[in-house]
Order: structure tokens, then sequence, then C-alpha cells
């Protein structure tokens, strides 16, 4: 019965050896950490100058947006609205179909019923801002929205990229 306690303490001797010795004469070496450059602003805030920065761009924009809508492109002008806005508004209305939801929300007017739009963007450009458009439809009826508008700049790449994102499209009563 000697022998079992012998045995107990020659392994526990030998699993010490095996676990704590070789940690014990480790040197540690320094953790190698990648260089992080810090991302610097030449401007802060404002509008980004350019030809973007205009109101004939707005313009542009809006009219592009209304044509899509008006050649029945619904799925090409929803590309002109924010992704941000329509998921807050489909996280807000909770849609069963997200596809009808989005088509339903740039459906302003039946395909080829536009007659002309005359768009009053603001004098002062900016990041955010809104423009009012009213629609002259074939059957002389007249219906108003309010458009908001954002600018984003893609910078990633060797140019930067400048798009104009609708943010809100309501009806004006």
């Amino acid at each position: 019965m000697r022998i079992w306690p012998t045995i107990i303490g020659g392994w526990l001797i030998i699993m010490v050896c095996i676990f704590v010795l070789p940690n014990m004469f480790h040197k540690a070496s320094e953790p190698v950490t990648a260089s992080r450059p810090m991302d610097v602003l030449d401007k802060q805030g404002g509008p980004v100058i350019g030809d973007s920065g205009s109101p004939e761009k707005v313009r542009d924009v809006v009219m592009a947006f209304l044509n899509l809508i008006n050649e029945g492109k619904l799925d090409e002008a929803a590309t002109y609205v924010d992704g941000n806005h329509l998921l807050n508004l489909m996280a807000k209305d909770k849609p069963k179909d997200q596809n009808d939801y989005i088509d339903n929300y740039v459906h302003l007017f039946n395909a080829g019923e536009m007659g002309r739009a005359k768009i009053s963007p603001p004098k002062v450009i900016s990041y955010n801002m809104s423009c009012t458009v009213e629609i002259e439809l074939k059957n002389n009826k007249k219906i108003t929205f309010v458009i908001g508008l954002s600018e984003m700049v893609n910078d990633e790449g060797p140019q930067k990229e400048k798009q104009w994102f609708l943010t809100k499209i309501e009806k004006k009563t």
C-alpha cells in the first residue's frame, strides 16, 4: 500500500514538470501590432465643392428619377432612394413583401402619365436638403411632392464619386 502514495506523488511531479516548468522559462515576445493610420478629414462639414453642389445637378437627379417612373422602371427608380431610409421605413411598417413596398413607395404616378415637371430646388445647396416638385399629368391633374435629398460621397478609390440620394418623398396636399 505504500506504493500508491509514491506513484501519485511521482505523477504530480511529472505533471508539474510538463505544464509549469516550460512556462517559467519561456520569454514572452512583444506582441506584433499592425499599423493603423488615422483617417484625416480635409474639411469639416459643408457641401462637396464640384459639379454635384449645384441646383442644376439636383434638378437632373430628380428629373432622372421621375423619368424612370414615367417609363415604368420602378426598380431602377428605387435605386435613387437612400437604402437606410427604405430600411427605416420597412422597419416601422413591417411589410409582408418588401419589393412591393419599395415599388409602391416610388410609384408616384402611372407609367407614361407625366406631362411636365417643375422642380424648384433651393438656392443654397447643402448635404441634406429638399426641393418641391410639381408634376402636371397628361389628364391636366397636378400633384406636388416634397423630395428630400442627401449628397453622399464615396471617396474609396482614386476618384471621389458624388451622388444624390432621395431621403424622403412626401405628397403635398
